[in-house]
């Protein structure tokens, strides 16, 4: 007669059935938000669709609303064109934009042109174009920053109460780098020349103004602390350029590009691997068990400053199927596998990293000849490892989701 299994082997088959269990439920409940989802999406669409439709059967009042308005309109225009008419100005219509006026005295002194974007002016919104062929007067920022830091009280302290008494807290300044190409506002990002919101900036400071674009910020001003750059040449990593440098002309003796130096480092104080870990949780509880975290990571990040790691993507059967459905288009593509894991593989040495798309129903076996595949030379015995919990993965024929390596995993081969 087989024997009854005991107390401790019921517990243990309850709890992988419990954890299995566990992870569908996680699984339909992904399923669930997103049907959730796209059921608020439709809705949406449907209640834009009733609007539409409630706002084309009140097209006669709308109509009538307009015309009420456009002569309103009117009015305000020609109480306008009176009004400056008394000053001696004429408003005609902008030479890029027939709908927009600009203001001209009659000196042939032009007035900037105040460039109204919502259709209704407020104050703190317009907008002054900056000249054609923007050019930086660099010394002449620098000088004119002096002047506005000496304005905003640079130098000066600040009486800040504590709970004993009073301190002198130093005045909050903004930091300003100058690059031969562009500006970088506080820690970032870098801005070019090009930008229109870059050259409203320069010509704010150059015709010794404070900064419009931190007027809101800073109503009262700010001191800028301004670091010169203007010799080097910012490189935005964010813009790699496919070919980089200067085109020249083998005819052209004079083509020769101005030495500059180039730089991509960003302003900014750089976070340690031990600064980055005290603000990690020391231990995590993850399936009813502690996990240490901190220093699972701690070793993965020493590990990765120690040489160079290369990443390679296996082409497996779901990666093929992946590939094939998009070339389908996209009306007719179909909806993608939803029993598909991603399988990140480390080597022995840490050297590499395999990432492979796997079917929940492939087994072991199947990831070892992948495994093989990519490296036909290496000959030595291996054991596949995984963390949270540890765990040896020696069943060839058990599934992805069996071994709980499922929606993703993290895998390590140990020389055995």
């Amino acid at each position: 007669m087989p024997q009854a299994p005991n107390d401790m082997e019921l517990l243990s088959t309850m709890m992988k059935r419990i954890t299995q269990l566990e992870k569908q439920v996680a699984f339909y409940s992904k399923e669930v938000v997103e049907k959730d989802t796209r059921i608020k999406i439709l809705e949406d669409k449907l209640a834009l669709f009733k609007n539409k439709e409630s706002k084309e059967s009140d097209e006669p009042g709308k109509v009538a609303q307009l015309e009420m308005k456009c002569l309103q309109l009117q009015q305000e225009i020609y109480e306008m064109e009176a009004f400056l008419a008394d000053y001696g100005m004429i408003w005609v219509g902008e030479k890029s934009n027939p709908n927009s006026k600009e203001y001209l005295e009659n000196d042939d002194d032009s007035v900037p042109v105040a460039t109204v974007t919502d259709g209704s002016w407020a104050q703190g919104k317009t907008i002054y174009p900056p000249p054609e062929n923007f050019k930086v007067d660099y010394d002449l920022v620098l000088r004119n920053i002096q002047e506005l830091n000496i304005i905003a009280g640079d130098g000066q302290a600040d009486i800040v109460k504590t709970k004993g008494g009073a301190k002198l807290q130093a005045q909050k300044t903004v930091p300003l780098i100058l690059y031969a190409n562009g500006i970088m506002l506080f820690n970032g990002p870098f801005r070019p020349l090009s930008d229109v919101t870059t050259q409203r900036c320069l010509c704010d400071i150059t015709d010794g103004y404070f900064p419009s674009e931190l007027q809101e910020r800073y109503p009262d001003g700010v001191p800028i602390q301004v670091t010169d750059k203007r010799h080097i040449k910012f490189k935005d990593a964010r813009k790699a350029e496919i070919f980089p440098g200067v085109g020249r002309s083998l005819l052209d003796k004079d083509n020769i590009a101005k030495n500059l130096e180039e730089s991509s480092e960003l302003p900014g104080l750089r976070m340690s691997v031990e600064q980055f870990l005290d603000k990690v949780p020391k231990s995590v509880i993850r399936g009813g068990k502690v996990v240490d975290i901190r220093s699972s990571l701690k070793e993965s990040l020493t590990d990765s400053t120690r040489g160079k790691v290369t990443t390679e993507i296996v082409e497996t059967e779901a990666v093929k199927n992946m590939q094939h459905r998009m070339e389908i288009p996209q009306q007719e593509r179909p909806v993608s596998a939803r029993d598909v894991t991603t399988i990140r593989v480390k080597s022995e040495d840490g050297s590499k990293i395999f990432i492979l798309k796997l079917k929940f129903s492939d087994t072991i076996q199947d990831l070892r000849n992948y495994i093989k595949k990519q490296r036909p030379r290496h000959r030595e015995p291996y054991d596949i490892l995984s963390t949270f919990p540890n765990q040896k993965h020696s069943d060839l024929k058990k599934t992805m989701q069996d071994s709980g390596l499922v929606p993703n995993a993290t895998l390590f081969l140990k020389r055995k």
